[in-house]
């Protein structure tokens, strides 16, 4: 069996927010459209739940059939994150296809204070 690497072009367009839900809890949704040369176009939606901006949970749902759960935790300047993902079509299910991700975000520059990471409404008022 040969398998040939091909090159591909891959384009993104992604965007997403943060919206304050109470004095301590924030909405994050975002979307990710994906589309390389050749393939479909692929379209990720996820929204995560924020606490104080440095513990987050959240579902993410890509088009292609995939459901994952998300969390992530800020230590200082990083951010410490774990991601289960599997198929939710049932023809996909029966490959056994889970993947599980740990990832690890460093925020570069000064040090992030609660005040620091508010929607910027709340810094005007």
């Amino acid at each position: 069996m040969v398998i040939t690497a091909k090159d591909r072009v891959h384009t993104y367009l992604g965007g997403g927010g943060t919206i304050p839900v109470g004095t301590n809890f924030f909405l994050k949704p975002s979307l990710l459209l994906r589309k390389v040369q050749g393939l479909p176009l692929s379209t990720d939606l996820t929204g995560f739940i924020s606490w104080h901006q440095s513990l987050d949970v959240g579902i993410s749902y890509r088009s292609s059939g995939t459901f994952s759960l998300l969390s992530s935790v800020r230590v200082g300047n990083f951010d410490l994150g774990y991601a289960y993902e599997t198929p939710a079509l049932s023809e996909l299910a029966q490959l056994n296809l889970k993947t599980h991700e740990l990832f690890l975000r460093i925020h570069l520059g000064k040090k992030l204070s609660v005040s620091d990471q508010e929607p910027l409404e709340k810094e005007e008022k």
